[in-house]
């Protein structure tokens, strides 16, 4: 073979060996269409765009109603505050003037969703129902309404908000009356802020996520609740934890850590889904969030080895998890692996508390 030739024959032992593109898992492609729907929803309100319409109408439409429900919700809490400050009404005609004003704004976004106006009716409805939030909370701190009755009313509030957003499957609704409620400690304020009431109408607000959590695979309503909630809890303890307080504080931060722990991954367990990354990382965000708080609430109570007795506790708690998951033979290996991660991981960290540095 002349030497141009044998030049042109590829020799088979330097061929480049054919490059396998790796197919995404389950658990990844399940983490990526989460993630989608989550950033649909936050630009155009649904977590898939309408066929026909594009996308500068939808984000307009969709964040032009957010703002300006939102700007009403904000207008309402502060006819609230400054009737209060300014003694211009009595406590039982702000309170009425207040739920006569929800109520009739909620009737009209009932009505408004049965047509074409269905995003603006989402809108208003969420708008009504944050409003009842705030009359009923004013009048408890107004002592218009006893304890009982404030936060019995309040209950009904989050049933009727879940009633309503889960009929027309509206996560608007949902997340507007929760946003809602949340925001009424921050614009509706006392001079003597009392820790169990505050905590007690927040739990309740984070049950009525529970629920919502239960029926339907909405994460946004999930985060932005985690988020409210962990912002309360911070300011609370910033103004008003001292260590004669600790026992006002912590069953509550171990309520809310249970609560949100489990609403993590309640609809897949439910609905025999498996868990995506986004479930597994917002489990280790809230353990982590609740161990800090907890550590720097037993420090100021108490000593550095009585940490080890919340470390302890949530290494029992994840391994109750575990035994519940073998038993019932529940398939769901990333999120049985999380818990025995979390377990590990809070009984390490118990050693070094409980143990001298020379030890250590």
């Amino acid at each position: 073979i002349p030497s141009a030739a044998r030049e042109k024959v590829p020799d088979p032992s330097t061929a480049a060996a054919p490059v396998v593109v790796k197919e995404p898992s389950a658990f990844e492609s399940a983490a990526k269409e989460a993630f989608q729907k989550i950033w649909s929803w936050l630009i155009v309100g649904e977590e898939h765009r309408p066929a026909g319409v594009t996308s500068e109408f939808a984000i307009a439409t969709t964040w032009l109603n957010r703002l300006g429900v939102l700007i009403l919700i904000i207008g309402i809490g502060f006819y609230l505050k400054y009737t209060s400050t300014n003694n211009a009404f009595g406590p039982l005609v702000r309170v009425s003037v207040a739920s006569l004003t929800g109520l009739g704004i909620l009737i009209g976004g009932i009505r408004l969703m049965k047509g074409r106006y269905e995003l603006l009716g989402q809108g208003l409805a969420g708008a009504g129902i944050a409003t009842f939030y705030f009359s009923f909370f004013t009048a408890h701190r107004l002592e218009v309404l006893n304890t009982p009755l404030a936060f019995g009313l309040m209950i009904l509030v989050t049933i009727v908000a879940g009633i309503i957003a889960l009929r027309p499957h509206s996560l608007l609704v949902a997340v507007l009356g929760m946003a809602g409620g949340y925001l009424t400690p921050f614009m509706i304020e006392s001079d003597v802020p009392s820790v169990v009431s505050l905590f007690s109408y927040v739990f309740l607000l984070g049950c009525g996520v529970f629920f919502m959590a239960w029926k339907k695979e909405w994460r946004v309503l999930n985060y932005l609740s985690f988020a409210a909630t962990s912002l309360i809890t911070w300011r609370a303890v910033e103004l008003g934890f001292v260590p004669d307080r600790f026992w006002q504080f912590m069953p509550f931060l171990i309520g809310f850590f249970v609560l949100f722990s489990t609403v993590t991954f309640i609809f897949h367990l439910v609905h025999g889904k498996k868990s995506t990354l986004l479930e597994l990382l917002f489990l280790f965000l809230n353990a982590g969030v609740f161990f800090g708080f907890a550590y720097h609430l037993v420090l100021e109570a108490y000593s550095r080895e009585a940490i080890a007795a919340v470390t302890i506790g949530l290494a029992v708690f994840y391994v109750l998890h575990i035994r519940v998951f073998l038993k019932r033979k529940i398939e769901d290996r990333g999120l049985l692996m999380s818990f025995i991660g979390l377990a590990s991981l809070f009984v390490a960290i118990t050693l070094p508390l409980l143990l001298t540095k020379g030890w250590v």
